[in-house]
This record gives C-alpha cells, structure tokens and sequence, in this order.
C-alpha cells in the first residue's frame, strides 16, 4: 500500500503549487448600498420630522387644508428651527450607517472609520484649515465670476443667517460645525473612501467620495463646491490616515461660513479681485497640502 502522493515541485521561479489562496479583494457593493441608504434619508427624513412637527403645532386639522400645510412646511424648513432639525437628523443619518456598516467589518469599528490618532502632528492642522478656509474662499469667488452665486439654497442660508439674533446664530453655527463636521467625514471619508482605497486605491477613491459627498447636497451650486472641498479633505484624511484633521477643517469651515455669512459684506470685488482670491485661495490650498505631504513622510521615516 503506498501513501499519499507528495504535492507537485513548484515551478522554478514562482510559488508553491499548493500555497493558499490570495484574500479576495474587499467588496465595495456595501459601500454604495451605504450611500444609497444615507440617500433615502436625508431625502425623506427631515421633510418627515418637519412635516411632523408642523402637524404637532397646528393641530391634525392643519391635514385638511394641503395648499396650506404645504406652505407652513416650506416656511419652517428654511427657519432656523427647521435648518437645525434637518442638519441633525442628516448628521444622525451618516453617523448611524457608518457606525453599523462598520460593526459588521471584521476590522474593529475605530479602525475602520480612521478614529485613531493622525499620522501628522496636530501642529500642521491649523495649516490645513486655513488652506480649507482659503479654498471656500476660492470657490466663493468663482461662482461670483461665473455668476452662479446668487443661485441655489446658499442665498437662502446666508438671507436666514443675516436675520438670526446673536443667540440664535451662535447655536446655529456650532450646530452646523459639529454635527456635519464630524458626521460627514466619519461617513464619507472615514467609512466611505478608507473601503475604496482598499480596492481602487487613493486617487480613484478620493475622487469617487468627493463626488458622493458633493452630489448628496442635492444643489446645483453648492453640490460642485462641495466636491472640490471633498478632494482636499479626502486627500487630507489619505495623508493623515484618521479623519480627526479633516474634522476639525470641516468643522471651522462650517462655524466661519454660517458666522460670516450673517457678519460680511457679500459683495466679494470686481471680476479682477475674485481673480485674485481664486488664484490666492488655490494656491494656498495646494500648499497646506504639500505641507501635509512632507510631515506624514517625516512621521513614516522616523517611525
């Protein structure tokens, strides 16, 4: 009786005949399905709390009357209550699919949404938020030469700013720094883009989540803004490998965006002092990023 038969010499050069299997890639469906879930909320579940809250105040008879309904719905969403009401609910949104999507990775749930501590040192990030600020200032001054500026729902937010009491508009900036500002990278760019770059690598990624995260404001203005600031935030958290420094951006640019809104003139120059501020914000933007660049190949090089 002879015994079993020895596996086959590998080939010369390569590898073994019986090694294991390569890890198939990770899947990127779940990620899409993610997006697509955070999609039917924001579109339904704001409109539903403010529907409800509408009916809560007038009473269910306010039901018989829709024109009417209609109506009082429109005028508390672009209040500061309704505004507030829907930047929560969206941000509980994000942050709830990217907490349960990330429970069901095998990968412990602080990994896979980049919460660890940054690869840079906390010194370059008030660098990269002035590069952020200076971008949106950038942006600011392109839709005023393409003459878009005066489009869209940011006119509306800057008019619903401008009348807030002092009060009002401070709760109402830390509301739009915090809950978006933390919610927003923690999905997109935390959950969202770390997937992809396993699986397409960082340039495809960041550009496949910047696109996400600018189509999900649903405006044609602002929604093309957003992209290029997802570019600069997504490749900020590539860099720093955690999405804390691209969290603290978001969040300042938000605070600055809703206060300066209420508090500056919006007339940003002629056509050749937003020619300026566009080049200027460009550039500084691409610097805070070369900067960012040079301190995690440091950090890699003396770890």
């Amino acid at each position: 009786m002879t015994g079993p038969t020895p596996p086959p010499d590998p080939p010369a050069g390569g590898p073994p005949a019986w090694a294991p299997r390569p890890p198939a890639p990770p899947r990127v469906w779940s990620v899409f399905l993610a997006y697509g879930v955070v999609v039917g909320c924001v579109v339904t579940v704001p409109g539903l709390g403010i529907a409800t809250w509408v009916a809560l105040q007038a009473g269910l008879h306010a039901l018989a009357d829709p024109a009417s309904f209609k109506g009082a719905i429109e005028k508390v969403a672009f209040s500061f209550p309704g505004i507030s009401l829907a930047v929560l609910l969206n941000a509980a949104a994000l942050a709830g699919v990217a907490l349960v999507a990330a429970r069901l990775s095998p990968v412990a749930w602080r990994t896979r949404l980049r919460l660890g501590p940054p690869r840079c040192s906390w010194a370059v990030v008030p660098v990269l938020v002035i590069g952020v600020l200076a971008l949106s200032q950038a942006l600011d001054a392109l839709a005023v030469l393409l003459g878009i500026h005066n489009h869209g729902f940011l006119p509306r937010l800057r008019q619903l700013v401008r009348d807030l009491p002092p009060g009002s508009l401070a709760v109402l900036a830390v509301i739009m720094g915090a809950a978006p500002g933390f919610c927003e990278e923690v999905f997109f760019r935390g959950y969202q883009q770390a997937r992809l770059i396993e699986r397409w690598g960082p340039a495809a990624a960041v550009a496949t989540s910047a696109l996400l995260f600018g189509a999900l404001h649903l405006d044609a203005v602002q929604a093309p803004m957003a992209t290029v600031l997802g570019l600069y935030l997504g490749h900020v958290v590539w860099r720093a490998e955690s999405i804390w420094p691209a969290v603290v951006c978001h969040a300042v640019n938000n605070v600055v965006a809703t206060v300066g809104g209420a508090l500056l003139p919006e007339n940003l120059g002629g056509r050749v002092s937003c020619m300026v501020q566009l080049i200027v914000g460009l550039a500084l933007a691409a610097g805070s990023l070369k900067l960012l660049g040079r301190a995690t190949r440091r950090s890699t090089a003396t770890s």
